[in-house]
Parts: structure tokens; C-alpha cells; sequence
């Protein structure tokens, strides 16, 4: 039997000592990937619980929505480390009291440590309008694509997610709109993005435009993410918006042995306004949150940022340089040598994954006591 195939079970029910002080990951996203991992250096045998059967590479999404790649799915065999034993399946319920998550088949699993690395993921969006928030969504964006090779595409949202989307399909040939796009005149990275949208025939529209489609054309949502409703059913403490609140440490509040790691949290406290849902801080909070599980004690978890990367088409890129609290710096590189850079961190974030380990870019201190957080560069 080959060894991935040996990783996925399916809700066993017998139960051992071991198993009540078991490290459980739920969710198997650059965080959830990245704290198993790393669980499994410091020589624990943690279980990793996710409902897909793969990994799904989110920042090569908008190239699966343009056609440029036919799927952005990675096997968890070329991901985990051998320890790390991998459970597909949906998680209905956190029973903190009891230290067990609940399966939706209605199984269960007892925990030592728990790490709630869920992520972010697909929105309800209108009848008729697309996203690419997850893979299916990509995909049938894809697809309707495909069947309407005429179709204009007004892309809603500036953000790295629209920005890459529109670069993406401005470049496959397509007729592209950016609504919402005034805002990026606010800085200097923005301009420059502007710019390179023009050069790829992109239509910049204002604020005040609303993005209505003509009949046989397509409109494309990237204004947001979705934050999934576990933590929430669970009793755990969340924000309105349903991110889990947990202190620097990544300790979900008022709760042992739950920790929380990735899109779906918010951490309490100064200094922390500069996290943004991204790999860049996914990848080292996966690490801190392992640490903190394997050393037994606090640490200040929050990262830091060194860059933001976009994919800007036809092997363009930019790499803008940031300061550890994602403020801009007056530092890019553009063109191809950006293009090159952008791809090189995506090749890369998969082998600092595996590794378990953040990436060894240079960064800034997260606190003054001069803690280096690294992370990848990435939307």
C-alpha cells in the first residue's frame, strides 16, 4: 500500500492513552500544513484533519481560473511528513471541555492539543457572479470562460486577488475591467500596478462605477473572504466576523490546550492591526503555533512581513518590500526580475511547508525583545 494512501483513514473508534494527549491540526491549509509539520519535528505524531483529499496552492488559483494551469492541487504525500498521520474528513464540532472534536459521521477523536488552523474560503456571492475564493470556484470560473470566449470580464476588487485575476486574464487575450480601482492611486505600489493593468488593456474604473455586466458577460467578485462557522458552533470566543480570538501566544481565549493559527483568528492585543490573511502570515503562524504546543510555554507568535508579491501576467511580477508591520518601503522589483521573484517565493513556500519551518527571508523583530518572525511573500 503506498504511504499516502496509508495516511487517510476514515473515523476509527478505539481509543488509547496516546491518543488523549494527541496533537489534532484541523484544516489542511498553509497554516494547518505547517504546524503539523512542524509538530512532527519536534517528534510528535500529530493527527492532521482536513476535508479535502489534497492540497489546494490558493495563490495559483487566479492561473486556474485563467486556464494557465489546469489545477492547483498539491498530494498531501508530497506535503506531510511521515509522522504525520493525515484524517480526510469534516469536522462538525470542538468540544473544548471534553478535549474532542466530533466528525460529522458522528465520530470522535480525543486531543491533548488542539490547533484550529481552518483558514478562509469560499463566499455566498449573487446568482451569476463568480469568485475564486476556493478550487471549485476557480475551476467553474474556468469553465465559463471557456463557453464564453467573447465575454467581457469586470473583475470587482484591487486587492492582490483582483489585481492577479485581471493581470491574468488581460494576458490570455480577454477583455478586462477592474471596478473599484480609483483606490489604487493611494500609494506608490498601487500606481504601479495601475500602470501595468493599463499596459495589458485593462479598463481602470472608479469607485462611483457600478460593475453591471452586459447581458453574456461575466463579473468576478475578489472583494473578500469567507471565515468558516466552526469555531463559532464550537462556543469559542470569535469577532463579528467569526475569526477566533486567541492571545500572541496563538491560545484561543479562556479555553486550554486550543490554540488557533492562519486566516480564521484575531489576535488580541497591541500590535497586531498589521496581520492580513495571506501564506505570508499562514506559514509562520503554523510554526509559532507548534512551538508554543512543543515547548510548553508562551511565546510572542505575531509575525512579521518582509514583502508582498503579486503576479502580474506574461511573466511579470512585482516583489514590494515592506516593513515587518506591512507599511510600504520605497523598494520593488518589477518587470520580469519580479515575475521571477513572485514565482521563486510560490516554489518555495511548498518546500518551507514541508520543512515545517518558516522561510528564511530576512525579516523584522515582532517584539522588542528582538524575536525574529519570517514568513513567506505572498497575496
Amino acid at each position: 500500500m503506498r504511504r499516502g494512501t496509508e495516511r487517510i483513514m476514515t473515523g476509527r473508534t478505539d481509543r488509547s492513552d496516546a491518543d488523549d494527549e494527541r496533537a489534532i491540526v484541523v484544516g489542511g491549509g498553509y497554516a494547518g500544513v505547517t504546524a503539523a509539520n512542524r509538530l512532527a519535528r519536534h517528534g510528535a505524531r500529530p493527527l492532521l484533519v482536513t476535508a479535502r483529499p489534497h492540497f489546494v496552492e490558493r495563490i495559483r488559483l487566479h492561473r486556474v481560473a485563467s486556464a494557465d494551469r489546469p489545477h492547483a492541487r498539491v498530494p498531501f504525500d508530497a506535503l506531510l511528513r511521515p509522522d504525520v498521520e493525515l484524517l480526510v474528513a469534516t469536522v462538525a464540532r470542538v468540544d473544548a471541555a471534553d478535549r474532542r472534536i466530533v466528525l460529522d459521521s458522528g465520530a470522535e477523536r480525543p486531543f491533548g492539543a488542539l490547533v484550529l488552523a481552518v483558514g478562509s474560503g469560499a463566499r455566498t456571492v449573487s446568482s451569476g457572479v463568480h469568485c475564486v475564493d476556493d478550487e471549485s470556484h476557480a475551476e467553474r470560473l474556468a469553465g465559463a470562460l471557456r463557453d464564453r470566449p467573447d465575454a467581457v470580464v469586470t473583475v470587482v476588487g484591487p486587492g492582490a486577488t483582483g489585481v492577479e485575476l485581471a493581470c491574468a486574464l488581460a494576458d490570455s487575450g480577454r477583455r478586462v475591467r477592474l471596478a473599484r480601482a480609483a483606490r489604487l492611486a493611494a500609494d506608490h505600489h498601487g500606481r504601479a500596478l495601475a500602470a501595468r493593468l493599463t499596459s495589458l488593456g485593462v479598463a481602470l474604473l472608479d469607485d462611483d462605477v457600478p460593475p453591471v455586466a452586459a447581458a453574456g458577460d461575466l463579473v468576478v467578485d475578489a472583494t473578500g473572504l469567507a471565515i468558516p462557522a466552526l469555531a463559532h458552533d464550537s462556543g469559542l470566543p470569535v469577532d463579528d466576523r467569526g475569526r477566533v480570538v486567541v492571545d500572541r501566544s496563538l491560545r484561543v481565549h479562556g479555553v486550554e490546550r486550543v490554540y488557533a493559527a492562519g486566516d480564521a483568528i484575531l489576535v488580541d492585543g497591541p500590535g497586531t492591526a498589521h496581520l492580513r490573511p495571506a501564506c505570508a502570515s499562514a506559514i509562520p503562524l503554523g510554526t509559532a503555533v507548534a512551538d508554543v504546543i512543543a515547548r510548553g510555554r508562551p511565546r510572542d507568535a505575531v509575525p512579521g512581513y518582509a514583502a508582498r508579491c503579486l503576479d502580474l501576467g506574461d511573466g511579470h511580477g512585482r516583489v514590494q518590500f515592506v516593513s515587518r508591520t506591512d507599511r510600504l518601503l520605497p523598494f520593488a522589483v518589477g518587470g520580469r526580475l519580479g515575475g521571477i521573484g513572485k514565482e521563486a517565493i510560490c516554489r518555495f513556500t511548498l518546500r518551507w511547508m514541508r520543512a515545517g519551518a518558516p522561510s528564511p527571508l530576512p525579516s523584522w523583530p515582532t517584539s522588542r525583545t528582538g524575536a525574529l518572525a519570517r514568513t513567506t511573500a505572498g497575496a
